[in-house]
């Protein structure tokens, strides 16, 4: 299967080009055939690699990745926002006329479900929230559970230093402005080369 950062051979030969052209050398997948970019990933669900891998999402049955990950932001959003409509109608169509003692018998089911619509909002939000956080630090979901796994990463003090934060806004542009971002070219906005000792965070010799 593809090999992620975490199998990356790096040897002292290869020194100032462990990231030559934003792919970490020697990070190959053998079933799509190609050099896997930096921060990218194998999905062996959708059987693909996937650029600035975020996660897997089984509720769209897709990958969440560079491409397409402000549309998994307004999704979210979107759902938690009508959720929230949800829960207000129900509210406001609950048979209030009746003593306290048939209130329940008549509104039942619609107790039911704003309960569960609560459950859903509580879990969304979360996600949201969690969403937003790792957004404004230029961090993935997969780079935030498995920091310690990844190669060019695990050598770093916590999950909230991440080496491709460019500051609250620009990270922010990266994700919803990515083809206006600085008019530059992708491989303009992840020359992360000259920012990072990547030798001492590969823990080369």
């Amino acid at each position: 299967m593809g090999k992620n950062f975490e199998n990356t051979n790096l040897n002292s030969n290869q020194n100032d080009e462990i990231i030559e052209n934003n792919y970490l050398v020697g990070n190959y997948c053998s079933d799509c055939y190609m050099e896997i970019p930096l921060r990218g990933y194998h999905c062996k669900i959708c059987g693909y690699c996937v650029g600035t891998f975020d996660h897997h999402c089984v509720y769209v049955n897709n990958c969440i990745g560079e491409k397409n990950k402000y549309l998994f932001h307004l999704f979210i959003i979107f759902h938690s926002f009508l959720i929230c409509f949800c829960d207000v109608y129900l509210i406001f169509h609950f048979d209030y006329a009746q003593k306290s003692k048939d209130f329940f018998r008549k509104n039942w089911l619609l107790i039911i479900i704003l309960l569960i619509s609560i459950l859903l909002f509580s879990f969304i939000f979360s996600l949201v929230t969690f969403q937003f956080q790792i957004l404004i630090i230029n961090q993935t979901t997969y780079e935030n559970y498995a920091w310690h796994k990844i190669n060019y990463m695990k050598k770093l003090s916590g999950t909230q230093n991440s080496p491709f934060n460019l500051g609250f806004f620009n990270n922010i542009k990266v994700v919803y402005c990515r083809k206006k971002f600085l008019k530059m070219k992708r491989d303009d906005i992840w020359n992360f080369k000259d920012m990072i000792d990547w030798k001492l965070i590969c823990n080369i010799k």
